[in-house]
This record gives structure tokens, sequence and C-alpha cells, in this order.
């Protein structure tokens, strides 16, 4: 059986009540917002907050977001709405004005000396050139984000950054760096605390062991990623890992 490796892009229920709460005071806060950078970082925090479950509006609210930072001449505002309209563009498979936003995001990042855009810059530049199968790109855009994220101890951030590059080796039928890469992604996001995360790595490591014909440990991974989603109330990932189980 074919496996696809896990991004942890879905949303559990839990998530959701708290993010219809969060992005209720985050259009609070944007209403209250008296100045051009202060609208500017609401736009940037609710877009952050509503790119996957409604990244059509976040795209929207992204553009708006650039289009004041410009007239503005709000540099320190720019750099992160240009990387976050790149990242909902993404999310829509609009990848060339993902890239394109993105590339523009990381020059701006750079000269404000803003480093945690410059690396958000580079992860999602990596993903979008994983979508397009040109893994040497994704691969060297994801090494240069996870070396800022090293410097900064960002866990969580490390915690994606490995789990490309685990699903580029895993697309390249490279199962035992993909599994190596895997298991960095589990260790991060466990320091992390990013519940949802390791629940997507272990099921990412089960479908490693799944393609190497080694059932019981492909059994036992996704039988821990199936716990995992039940705990954190997580029903896609739990749907995904019940039907593993299954076969």
């Amino acid at each position: 059986m074919t496996t696809v490796p896990t991004t942890a892009e879905t949303i559990t229920i839990a998530e959701t009540i708290t993010i219809a709460e969060t992005i209720t005071t985050l259009e609070a806060r944007l209403d209250a917002a008296a100045t051009v950078p202060e609208k500017v970082k609401a736009l940037n925090a609710l877009v952050w907050e509503m790119r996957t479950e409604n990244p059509q509006r976040a795209l929207c609210l992204s553009q708006e977001a650039v289009s004041l930072a410009r007239d503005a001449e709000d540099m320190p505002g720019l750099a992160p709405s240009l990387c976050l309209l790149g990242i909902c563009a993404s999310l829509l498979s609009m990848h060339q004005e993902a890239h394109q936003a993105l590339a523009e995001g990381l020059a701006r990042s750079r000269r404000t000396g803003d480093r945690c855009t410059e690396a958000r810059c580079l992860h999602f530049i990596g993903v979008v050139h994983y979508f397009l199968a040109e893994n040497g790109d994704a691969s060297e855009n994801i090494m240069a984000s996870l070396r800022i994220r090293e410097e900064q101890e960002d866990w969580e951030g490390m915690g994606a950054g490995f789990n490309i590059l685990g699903n580029i080796r895993f697309a390249l039928c490279d199962y035992g760096q993909a599994l190596e890469w895997y298991a960095r992604s589990l260790e991060a996001r466990e320091r992390a605390g990013d519940q949802t995360g390791i629940a997507a790595s272990l099921g990412n490591i089960g479908n490693v062991y799944s393609e190497r014909g080694d059932l019981a440990e492909a059994l036992s991974f996704h039988q821990r990623s199936l716990d995992q989603s039940v705990r954190i109330g997580n029903t896609a990932l739990e749907l995904v890992q019940s039907g593993r189980r299954l076969c």
C-alpha cells in the first residue's frame, strides 16, 4: 500500500474553538487600530490565525496588509505581510504568486533584520518547491530556514522543517533518511508541545516502516498516532490513522 506523508495541517475540534475565539479578538483589535502600522500588525495576526480555516479570506486580508504597508512605507510590517501573502497563496495552490511574494518578503526581512520572518519565508519557499517536486531547491531553502530556527531555539518551526525534509526523502524512496528526519521532527515537536505535529510525525514514521515492509513497527506507530489524534480530538488525523490501522 502506497502511503502519503502527513503535513499536520489539520485542525482539532478544540483548536477550532480556540481559533474562532482568537479571530473574534483579533477582529476587534483590527477595528480599534488607530495607525497604519497597528492595522497592518493586526491584519497579519488575523491572517495567520485563519490561514488554514479560511485561506481565501486570509489571502484577501494579506493583500490588504501588503497594500497598506507599501503605501505607508511601513517596512517592518511589509516583510511579514508579504510572507503571509505567499503562505496563503501556497495554500490555494497559487505557487507562482506564492514564490513571488515570499521572495520579496525574504529580501525585505533581510534588509530590516527580521530573522523570524526570514526563517518563515525560507521555510515556505521550500514548501512551494516541494509541492512543485523541485526537491533540491526545497531542501536548500528548508535547511537555510532551519539554521535560523536552531539559533532561535524555535522547536515548533524546526519540527515543521524536519518534517518537510522527511517528506522529500520519502518521495524519493530514500526511507532511511526519511526516517531520520521524521524522528528529529518528532523530537522537536515533543519539545515544542506541538500535539497535532506529534500525531503527524508518528504517522509519517509509520508510513516509512510500512513502505519498508516492517508491518509490526508500522502498526505500532500508526496506533500511537491514532491514540494521540483521539487524545487531542483531531478527527481528520484520527480518520486517516484509523484507515491505516485497518489495512
